[in-house]
């Protein structure tokens, strides 16, 4: 579940916390410590440390709520979500400026407390009041407005649209959709002849949209729904279009930006091998072209050139299997 187990015999010992999603642990002990635990926390901490280090009872968050140990009062999940959905039912849209960040603060919060609640055994599927669609939903709506925002402020200039927000970026991935799960939805409606109603598209739809990583991939991926007809092998033709696109994109890039073709190929071969795209550094200056220093548009040309290199690699990462062999006779 996303945290370590430490089962005691006797002898106390804790994992360190990792990141926001990782930032506790469970402790299974077979003697009655709570005692020791406490004393130890208040010598090496401080007198409120035990309350701040070991987890209330499940139904506090999930279901009755609690006060801090400064006496703040905290929703439990049960009562978040319900205000939530009622605040923001899942077929409107939030065109209020304010109501989109009352949306993007109440959805974090939702999250940090769904995730302190995968701690506990206690939180089985039958517990979670979001269902599937509703939470791809919810989820698709958040990263929409996490990149609306973003580029409010680039236009304006002004940090201080989102500098109020804070989005729960490695949480939202906890619950990432995978391309495999997205190709099985697709091949499903495929072989029973309903890809092409509505709801079957709206549902492949909102399944991208929510999850961070396929949203760079959402043209690649609904561009081969509409290529299906007559395919019998599905997971070969799918293979075939990712391969055929790259090098379509890669061409078009390579054309469109005056890049040397030779070296741009080395530098996406390199680039997919290590999982890490270089936006400054030798490798780059060798693939773009020859713009005079005292060109007035050169910091505007190179940044659009690298904002095009950022997309391809993110459209692309996670298939570099697919087009390795055609990589390798460049390298």
């Amino acid at each position: 579940k996303g945290t370590d187990i430490f089962i005691c015999f006797g002898v106390h010992a804790t994992n360190r916390i990792y990141n926001d999603v990782k930032h506790h642990g469970n402790i299974i002990c077979f003697r009655d410590l709570q005692a020791q635990t406490n004393d130890a926390l208040r010598l090496f901490s401080d007198e409120k440390a035990q309350s701040i280090v070991i987890l209330k009872p499940f139904n506090d968050y999930y279901l009755n709520g609690y006060k801090d140990e400064n006496g703040k009062e905290h929703k439990s999940y049960v009562q978040l979500v319900n205000a939530f959905m009622k605040k923001f039912p899942v077929t409107e849209e939030i065109d209020d400026e304010g109501n989109q960040k009352i949306f993007i603060n109440e959805f974090s919060e939702i999250l940090r407390l769904q995730n302190l609640l995968k701690t506990f055994d206690d939180f089985s599927d039958d517990k979670k009041i979001f269902s599937d669609y509703e939470f791809q939903n919810y989820s698709g709506i958040y990263l929409n407005l996490r990149d609306e925002f973003r580029e409010r402020s680039n236009s304006n200039d002004k940090a201080e649209i989102i500098g109020d927000l804070v989005f729960e970026m490695e949480l939202i991935k906890q619950v990432e959709i995978t391309v495999e799960y997205i190709l099985a939805l697709i091949e499903k409606y495929y072989t029973q002849n309903i890809l092409g109603q509505e709801n079957s598209i709206k549902e492949i739809n909102t399944a991208i949209n929510s999850s961070p990583t396929l949203r760079s991939k959402k043209e690649l991926i609904l561009s081969f729904v509409e290529k299906l007809e007559g395919v019998k092998d599905f997971s070969s033709a799918w293979i075939e279009h990712v391969k055929l696109n790259h090098k379509t994109d890669m061409n078009k890039i390579i054309a469109e930006e005056n890049l040397n073709p030779e070296r741009t190929v080395k530098f996406f071969a390199n680039a997919f091998r290590k999982k890490k795209l270089k936006t400054a550094g030798k490798a780059i200056k060798e693939i773009m072209p020859p713009i005079s220093f005292w060109n007035p548009e050169r910091k505007v040309r190179k940044f659009k050139i690298i904002d095009k290199l950022i997309k391809f690699f993110e459209k692309y990462l996670g298939f570099e299997e697919y087009f390795k062999d055609e990589s390798q006779k460049l390298e």
